[in-house]
């Protein structure tokens, strides 16, 4: 009894494998078949290709990159232009006496009062001669302190001198509105040329030419001019340039 109890089970599960295959389609019984007859070891494995490893490279062949360094840039500060004191140049003082400039012919001299020298002609209907008395000096200007109109300024210097230029040299080149100064115990006074024209010697009569501009306060100047003359020890002509005071 007791084997057959031990049958049993196994008859019963033999039954029921054989329903299971009656209602199973004979093509998955055959796959199933097949699959159990496949042995283990003969079923694909998976790609054994090894795949390359990465070498790693020894870090003395490696050149570290350079960090770049960052140099900070002063940012300029803003810096304000001073502006230099000027100093104010003192005053010049102003030259005492009768100080005579002409800045174009490059003048700039004191000058010496001189009086004029009257000689009387012996014919009474003759007027009375006015001589001059020249400047005794190269540099020397003579102005006149007599002889003429209050409102008149006479002065007079050398064309040359002892075969040298001197101060008048160059008074041909003023012309009409050129600056003349003059200075008189520090008040300046302004005049501008009117005229510059020459004069024979032996027909020129200074007290006319100076008194024709009497009505006005004028300045009158006087140099030689012309070609030196050894019989007369002096110029032929004379040059004279009239001036009218403007302030």
């Amino acid at each position: 009894m007791s084997e057959y109890r031990t049958l049993t089970p196994l008859i019963l599960a033999a039954a029921v494998l054989v329903i299971i295959l009656n209602f199973l389609s004979p093509w998955e019984v055959t796959r199933l078949s097949s699959s159990q007859d496949v042995p283990i070891e003969t079923l694909p494995t998976a790609s054994t290709t090894a795949t390359p490893s990465l070498t790693a490279v020894p870090s003395s062949t490696m050149t570290p990159i350079p960090t770049p360094t960052l140099t900070p840039t002063a940012i300029p500060t803003s810096t304000e232009t001073q502006t230099p004191t000027s100093t104010p140049s003192p005053t010049p003082t102003p030259p005492s006496g009768i100080y005579l400039e002409i800045s174009k012919l490059g003048v700039s001299s004191q000058t010496t009062p001189r009086d004029l020298i009257v000689e009387t002609a012996e014919a009474t209907e003759t007027p009375p001669a006015l001589i001059m008395p020249s400047p005794q000096e190269a540099d020397e200007i003579v102005i006149y302190s007599s002889g003429f109109a209050q409102t008149q300024v006479v002065l007079a210097g050398h064309l040359e001198y002892g075969g040298s230029t001197a101060i008048f040299e160059r008074l041909a080149e003023l012309v009409k509105w050129d600056e003349i100064t003059l200075w008189r115990d520090g008040v300046q006074e302004t005049y501008l040329v009117l005229t510059n024209e020459t004069y024979p010697l032996d027909s020129l009569n200074v007290a006319s030419v100076v008194g024709r501009s009497s009505w006005f306060e004028a300045m009158t100047l006087i140099t030689c001019a012309g070609t030196y003359q050894d019989e007369i020890k002096t110029y032929d002509q004379r040059r004279v340039v009239q001036a009218v005071r403007i302030k």
